[in-house]
C-alpha cells in the first residue's frame, strides 16, 4: 500500500482545507466582496491574430466529489472555451473564466487555462500557432504586475523561430512569457484571479 510523506499528506491535507474554504465562500457567499465566482481575462491582440482559450477544471475534492461515469472517457467534459476570431486591426477581447463550476453534477476548480495563439496571415513558409499556459496553484507566490490600479499584468511577446518539428514549415510562432521567458506564463492563486481582473498582452517582436 503506497503511503504519503508527511509533507506531502500534509500539502493534499491544505489543498482540500484551502478548497473547501473557497467554494464556502463563492457559493454561499459571506457579504465579502473580495470573493467572487469568475475572474476576468482581458487579452490585447495584435492585428490579424486571434486566441482561443481553453478553461480546465478538477474536481476540488476527491472526498467530496463523485464525477459523472463518462467523466475520463470524454476529455472536453472538463474543458470550456472561450474563442476571438481575426480582426485585420488589434483588438482587446474579454473573457469571463469560473472559478468553481458545477461539471455534470460534480463541483470542481479551475487548475489551469491554456491560451492558443493563431497569426492568420498567410505564408505558406510560417506555422503561426503557438500555446502558452497559466497554472493555478495554491502553494504558489508569485507576484504579478500591475497595469494601473485596477488589473494585474502578465506580457506575453511572440517571434518566429526556425521550425523545431515540421518539415513542412521552415518557421514558427514562438510566445513566451516576458517575466518567465517560458511558454508558462505563471503559476497563480485562485485569490490572485479574484483579487483583480488579468490583462494579457501579446505582441511580436519580430
Amino acid at each position: 500500500m503506497l503511503s504519503l510523506s508527511p509533507k506531502l499528506y500534509l500539502a493534499n491535507a491544505t489543498h482540500s482545507i484551502r478548497a473547501l474554504v473557497l467554494a464556502s465562500f463563492i457559493i454561499f457567499g459571506t457579504g465579502c466582496n473580495s470573493f467572487s465566482s469568475s475572474a476576468i481575462l482581458n487579452m490585447d491582440i495584435p492585428a490579424n491574430f486571434s486566441v482561443t482559450a481553453e478553461a480546465y477544471y478538477q474536481p476540488f475534492s476527491p472526498y467530496y466529489c463523485y464525477a459523472p461515469e463518462n467523466y475520463a472517457r470524454d476529455p472536453n467534459l472538463g474543458v470550456k472555451k472561450f474563442n476571438q476570431p481575426w480582426q485585420p486591426t488589434a483588438q482587446t477581447s474579454k473573457f469571463n473564466i469560473k472559478l468553481l463550476p458545477s461539471i455534470g453534477g460534480c463541483l470542481t476548480l479551475l487548475s489551469e487555462i491554456k491560451i492558443w495563439i493563431m497569426d492568420m496571415t498567410e505564408d505558406p513558409e510560417k506555422l503561426g500557432l503557438s500555446a502558452v499556459w497559466i497554472h493555478i496553484n495554491d502553494l504558489a507566490d508569485e507576484p504579478l504586475e500591475t497595469h494601473g490600479s485596477d488589473e494585474n499584468l502578465i506580457s506575453v511577446e511572440c517571434k518566429y523561430a526556425d521550425s523545431r518539428l515540421s518539415k513542412v514549415f521552415k518557421h514558427e510562432l514562438v510566445c513566451k512569457g516576458q517575466s518567465t521567458n517560458d511558454e508558462i506564463l505563471g503559476r497563480l492563486r485562485i485569490e490572485q484571479l479574484q483579487d483583480k481582473p488579468l490583462r494579457l498582452t501579446v505582441r511580436m517582436t519580430e
